[in-house]
């Protein structure tokens, strides 16, 4: 499924930045991972949010927090994938490495 569409509220990117170092645009790039891995946050904030881990780099990983508005996919949050979720996205793309 390609992600077109993407908004983020820029005070939480700005603050995301400093506490992750990645900035929200950076989210596209792995939502748009052929080989990314979605599934439900599974918490209730409110609205269905999901967690995707996808690659931006050869060896970086990273997860992106978002949500669908209308057809608009909102980033949440991004910060750099752990060891666990980097094994995650292996383990499911195993044929593919």
């Amino acid at each position: 499924m390609a992600f077109t569409n993407f908004e983020w509220d820029e005070r939480k990117n700005k603050i995301n930045l400093l506490k992750h170092g990645y900035d929200f645009s950076i989210g596209i790039i792995a939502l748009n991972d052929p080989q990314a891995i979605t599934s439900d946050a599974r918490q209730d904030y409110g609205e269905l949010r999901q967690i995707t881990i996808g690659r931006v780099a050869e060896e970086v990983f990273i997860v992106v927090v978002h949500t669908d508005r209308n057809g608009v996919t909102r980033i949440i949050s991004v910060r750099p994938a752990n060891k666990k979720e980097r094994r995650k996205y292996y383990d499911y793309n195993q044929d593919d490495f």
